[in-house]
């Protein structure tokens, strides 16, 4: 557990930070927004200062300094407009509300159980709340990856900062040239724009890593292991949805499917918008709630499509059924099997467990996730 992921060694030498040793690990992974800026060829800036080799293309090696000669051309380099990076002391409810931000938008998340501001993303959203899955501290980042729902004008969720917790993420960049995603780590981020060095699959372990400038939300870029933590149900019968058609939404703050229909469906940009009932409320007098989301999430589902065995299908797990020290069933998304946990701490609605993957060494240190209690992902343990 202490050991920095040796797959990242590369990275954090050639970023010229000594390898950390990493905290514990949680298994729970900004979601990609479904537009981004274009990228377009331009010729890289002169610098300000003589640099030992000439600016690197995205994608290109990053070479020693050579023996002096006689200064080249600059080297084009792949780059996007700037986005516009609301000021941190904005309001995300604001920000929402005027469509300055939304699904996709990469924001930083407070973790109350590990005390840090994290990388994440904007995941749904509805009328009052947000949907935001986040990267917490530890390795393999993979299997850190955590979901929450929070009141749009929360006191955790900011915009990124230059200096916040962006700079410690575990991300993925897309290469085109490979048509794969690469392993990289953060090393700057300015004005909204991420500088990340990644290394191509495949290569060895003293391969040189690959530098590349991507703006936060880019369709290229993504924290590590992100996707997988959504797709308990794969979008099962996702394909055949239309408008009106019948569906089912997870509240996270009641532990319940509601049902519902699609009202509005965008295939170019893969969202649906639901109409549903929460329990408590009456079809025949009230309005129903709305929640945006992208195709394919763990929050919706086809009645009688949708994989059952993934999800609690019996009463939500509450705090009377949590013990310090006592077991509780955990399903990894990472996965895709129930593993049977330890309780180690439940706090602030949030329990902590530790458990160990069932594709790991008997003798392997254990990983602790936190978890809302009446999660979907919590059962008693069977």
């Amino acid at each position: 557990m202490g050991a920095v992921c040796p797959c990242l060694a590369g990275v954090d030498k050639a970023a010229g930070k000594p390898a950390a040793a990493a905290p514990k690990a949680a298994e729970t992974q900004p979601l990609l927004p479904k537009t981004a800026a274009p990228t377009v060829e331009v010729a890289a800036p002169e610098p300000k200062k003589a640099p030992a080799v000439p600016p690197a293309a995205p994608d290109a090696k990053v070479a020693p300094a050579p023996a002096p000669t006689p200064a080249p051309a600059p080297a084009k380099a792949e780059a996007t407009p700037e986005p516009a990076v609301p000021a941190v002391s904005e309001s995300i409810a604001a920000l929402i509300e005027a469509q300055t931000i939304g699904n996709g938008s990469c924001l930083e998340i407070y973790s109350n159980s590990y005390q840090a501001w994290c990388p994440g993303v904007i995941y749904g959203l509805d009328s009052t709340s947000v949907l935001v899955a986040y990267q917490v501290p530890g390795e393999p980042a993979d299997a850190n990856i955590s979901t929450k729902t929070l009141p749009m004008d929360s006191a955790e969720l900011q915009m990124p900062t230059e200096t916040g917790a962006w700079l410690t993420a575990s991300v993925e960049v897309y290469s085109h040239s490979n048509k794969a995603w690469c392993l990289g780590r953060a090393t700057e981020n300015k004005g909204g724009v991420l500088s990340v060095v990644f290394f191509y699959p495949n290569e060895p372990a003293d391969a040189v890593p690959v530098m590349k400038q991507l703006p936060l939300g880019d369709k290229d870029l993504r924290l590590r292991g992100i996707d997988s933590i959504f797709q308990a149900n794969a979008g099962l019968g996702h394909e055949t949805l239309e408008v009106n058609s019948p569906v089912e939404v997870y509240s996270n703050s009641l532990g319940v499917w509601c049902p519902g229909i699609v009202q509005d469906l965008n295939h170019e940009q893969a969202l649906v918008v639901v109409a549903f009932f929460y329990p408590d409320q009456d079809p025949a007098t009230e309005e129903p709630a709305v929640k945006e989301l992208p195709l394919g999430h763990q929050d919706l589902r086809v009645p009688g499509v949708a994989n059952e065995g993934a999800y609690n299908t019996g009463p939500p797990v509450t705090e009377a059924d949590l013990k310090v020290g006592g077991q509780i069933d955990v399903f990894s998304q990472s996965r895709q099997v129930w593993i049977t946990s330890v309780v180690k701490d439940v706090r602030d609605g949030n329990v902590t467990v530790q458990l160990r993957y069932p594709d790991m060494p008997a003798d392997s240190e254990l990983y602790e996730k936190v978890i809302p209690v009446g999660h979907q992902d919590l059962r008693i343990a069977q």
